[in-house]
């Protein structure tokens, strides 16, 4: 879980290495404003990217001041055959190595809400037990990019 204060227009980062055989699961929450009134569209927005930075999936949420959540959509375990899949959210998840979280603020929430920050909570689960990957027929440059190193696991935990 990671937890920060955001002022509106506001963007996060966060880096999660998923391993071979391993699914992500990603919620985030836009605290309470403690003031203010009104709604904003897509509010926040929370997107996923792979390991060569495609697009695996995006969500948002809607917001009138007070605590809300919203979640991607059930991701499959990383595998080698989700390449072959049509579902973009499938498809996306066809690589081990780091994924890319990435949440943003909508700037409108200034004008109903005020300046910020506001509080988001990030929960981001890793399950599933890790494999070994296919058998690649080069190394791919840069190094690393499709594996989860032993410096990733130990930051993870």
């Amino acid at each position: 879980m990671w937890q920060d204060d955001v002022r509106p227009g506001g963007t996060l980062f966060y880096k999660v290495p998923v391993d071979w055989g391993q699914q992500l699961s990603v919620t985030a929450e836009l605290g309470g404003s403690g003031g203010g009134s009104g709604y904003v569209t897509r509010a926040l927005d929370l997107a996923l990217y792979n390991p060569v930075r495609g697009s695996v999936d995006e969500a948002g949420l809607g917001y009138r001041g007070s605590a809300r959540s919203v979640a991607l959509e059930p991701l499959p375990p990383v595998e080698y055959r989700n390449r072959y899949s049509v579902v973009d959210h499938v498809n996306g998840m066809r690589f081990a190595g780091s994924y890319y979280l990435v949440v943003h603020l909508s700037t409108e929430l200034a004008d109903s809400f005020g300046q910020g920050p506001l509080p988001v909570t990030l929960r981001v689960r890793v399950g599933g037990s890790a494999h070994a990957g296919p058998g690649y027929a080069a190394k791919p440059e840069p190094r690393n990019i499709f594996e989860v190193t032993t410096q990733d696991r130990a930051r993870r935990l």
